[in-house]
C-alpha cells in the first residue's frame, strides 16, 4: 500500500506520535544536561539521570512505532499500543504531586487528561476492525 491510501486519521496518529517522541528526546537531553549541573545535589542529580534515560527509551520506542505503524508493520501496532498504554499510565501517575513540596495543580490535571484522552483515543483507533486488518493483527475482532 502506497502512502496515497493510507487512512488520514493513521497518518495524523504517525505525526502525532512522532511529534510526541521528539518531546520525549528533548526533554531527555535536557534532563541530562540539567542532571550534570555541578551545582545540583548528588541525590537529585541520580533521579534526574534516571529520568532522562526513561524518557529517551519511551521516546525511542514512540519513534520506532511511528515507523511500524508508517510501514504497516505489525510490530509497529503492538508497540503502539504498548506505548500509548503506558502514556496512560504516566500521565495519570503525573496528575499526582510526587515530589517533596509540590502541591496539586488544576492547570497540570488539564493537561495530563487532555492527553490521556488523546491517548485514549489512538488505542481506540488502533482497535477498530479496518486498522487491525490493514496492520495485519489477527484476530480481527
Amino acid at each position: 500500500m502506497n502512502n496515497e491510501n493510507k487512512p488520514g486519521l493513521l497518518v495524523a496518529l504517525v505525526i502525532y506520535s512522532v511529534i510526541s517522541s521528539f518531546g520525549l528526546l528533548s526533554v531527555s537531553a535536557f534532563t541530562a544536561l540539567a542532571a550534570a549541573m555541578p551545582f545540583i545535589p548528588t541525590t537529585l542529580s541520580v533521579v534526574m539521570t534516571i529520568l532522562s534515560v526513561t524518557h529517551l527509551a519511551f521516546g525511542v520506542a514512540l519513534l520506532a512505532s511511528s515507523y511500524g505503524i508508517w510501514t504497516l508493520q505489525k510490530w509497529g501496532w503492538q508497540l503502539s499500543i504498548t506505548a500509548f498504554s503506558v502514556s496512560i499510565f504516566l500521565g495519570l501517575v503525573a496528575i499526582l504531586p510526587l515530589a517533596p513540596d509540590s502541591t496539586f495543580s488544576v492547570s497540570n490535571l488539564i493537561f495530563q487528561l487532555f492527553f490521556v484522552v488523546i491517548d485514549i483515543l489512538c488505542i481506540r483507533y488502533l482497535m477498530q476492525y479496518e486498522i487491525k486488518r490493514l496492520l495485519h493483527v489477527f484476530p480481527y475482532l
